[in-house]
Order: structure tokens, then C-alpha cells, then sequence
């Protein structure tokens, strides 16, 4: 038998437990999926095996300068999604990107997916009354996403909140966007909501 860490496919019938995922896995994508649900963005699948948490968002960055035509709407949806993102670096206070997540990883490319596309948006726009808007920095758009954040993170109960729901997480494995919507209504999830 190989050593640590165990992968999904080292897995066979004649190991008497299913392999452990690891905690600091189950706690990021635990980050993501409640962040995500507190700003009302569904929540598709979070998955410790593969270490991600699939989430509907409200517009792909290819999509951002079209939902851009309601500026006030669309920033709101950035700020959100920008929050999810980097939910646990964010939260915790950290840099991001940064040492614990650089920017090779899935979350920083992400983001700097739409920190590109948010720049191809004009800095003047209109919206469908032809009421003028300014497009305000990048930076803005991340420090309010990183206020929110903080800000939702510091509420009683919900450090330890995210550590039950990172155990929860860790016992299913992965859980689809049903058992997400169960997992979320409990009263395990009540000081995140």
C-alpha cells in the first residue's frame, strides 16, 4: 500500500475506511459554498475529493461588460462574486493572491479573469434610463468584496460555524446542489446564514 496523502483512486474494497480528505480542503470549499449562499448564489456542488465548489455566477467575465448595461446591479454582482472567490483569504485577513494561494491557483486565475474583463468595461457607462454611472477601480471592487467578507466572517458563531460545516463537508465528500440546499437550511449552517 502507497503512503499518505491517499488519493481517491488509491481507494479498494479491502481498506476498511474510505480515505480522509483534508481538513484545510474541506474548510476553503466550506468558505466558497457559504459565502456564496449568504450572497444568494446557488451553490451547485462542492466536492472534497477534487477540491472545488462548482457555483452558479451571476455572469462568466465574458459576460461583464453585457451586465454591465445595469451598473448598479452588475457591481453588486461582482462585489459577490469577487467575495467568493477569495471567501476564506478575505475573511481570514490574508492576501490574495498570496502566499497560501498564488497566483497559479483556480481561485487567482479566476479572478483575474474578471479583473481583465472588468477592465475592457467602459469607464463611463449608462444604464437602461441613460442615467450616467462611473466605473469605480478594481481595487474598489476588491476592497468592498474583501469588507463584505470580513465584515459576514465576524458575526458570533460563524468561525465555528465554518469549522462544523468544513467536518460536515468532509464526511459526505462531495455534495450536489440538493444536499448543499439541506446542508445550508439546517441548524448547523443558522449563524452563516
Amino acid at each position: 500500500m502507497r503512503g499518505w496523502p491517499i488519493r481517491s483512486t488509491d481507494f479498494s474494497p479491502l481498506m476498511t475506511q474510505p480515505p480522509r480528505y483534508h481538513s484545510a480542503t474541506c474548510l476553503h470549499e466550506a468558505w466558497h459554498a457559504a459565502v456564496a449562499s449568504a450572497n444568494h448564489l446557488p451553490v451547485l456542488r462542492v466536492d472534497c475529493l477534487q477540491g472545488y465548489c462548482e457555483i452558479a455566477w451571476p455572469f462568466e467575465p465574458e459576460g461583464l461588460q453585457e451586465a454591465f448595461r445595469d451598473p448598479p446591479r452588475a457591481h453588486r454582482a461582482l462585489v459577490a462574486t469577487c467575495g467568493c472567490i477569495a471567501a476564506q483569504a478575505f475573511g481570514e485577513g490574508l492576501k490574495f493572491p498570496g502566499k497560501a494561494c498564488p497566483w497559479t491557483c483556480h481561485d487567482a486565475r479566476l479572478l483575474a479573469r474578471f479583473a481583465a474583463a472588468y477592465g475592457a468595461v467602459p469607464a463611463r457607462l449608462l444604464d437602461y434610463n441613460r442615467q450616467p454611472h462611473v466605473k469605480p477601480a478594481w481595487e474598489t471592487v476588491l476592497a468592498q468584496a474583501r469588507h463584505q467578507v470580513r465584515t459576514w466572517s465576524q458575526r458570533p458563531g460563524v468561525p465555528l460555524a465554518l469549522l462544523a460545516l468544513a467536518s460536515q463537508l468532509a464526511e459526505a465528500g462531495v455534495v450536489d446542489a440538493r444536499g448543499w440546499q439541506g446542508l445550508w437550511a439546517s441548524a448547523l449552517c443558522a449563524a452563516l446564514r
